[in-house]
């Protein structure tokens, strides 16, 4: 079975990362630029968030915030969910639908190593089920 320490190092660590300072609509920027969907927030070097689609679409425009004046950190989710990379697949997957989160970020101890998405997830784990067809 796959850790997640396979999906990462098939992967460039994560360099998609702004300061909780920063404007909302230079994290969507980033996100753009980088083909993502979300941004880890970080201050000091520290994780101190993470901001993704979602969050724009509900804080930004739903909730009629201005995202050239709105802080990252206003908008950020701060429950930051990490797994070491040593962690399974099925395990991780089961972390993001009990805390219906689309992102977790990887360690191994204490090194950051990356993030890992719901959707490398299950088309990970869709490949270790030879019986389901991968479409690519």
């Amino acid at each position: 079975m796959k850790t997640i320490k396979d999906i990462v190092k098939e992967k460039q660590i994560a360099t998609n990362t702004i300061n909780g300072d920063a404007m909302v609509v230079d994290a969507f920027l980033l996100m753009e630029e980088k083909n993502e969907d979300y941004v880890v927030v970080i201050d000091n070097d520290q994780f101190i968030g993470v901001i993704s689609g979602p969050d724009f679409m509900h804080k930004i425009i739903i909730g009629g915030l201005n995202a050239s004046k709105t802080s990252v950190k206003d908008i950020m989710k701060s429950c930051i969910h990490t797994v070491d990379n040593t962690e399974s697949i099925h395990h991780c997957l089961g972390l993001m639908d009990a805390f219906k989160i689309r992102h977790l970020l990887v360690f191994e101890g204490f090194k950051f190593t990356g993030v890992v998405t719901m959707h490398e997830l299950m088309q990970a784990s869709l490949k270790e089920n030879t019986a389901i067809p991968v479409f690519q």
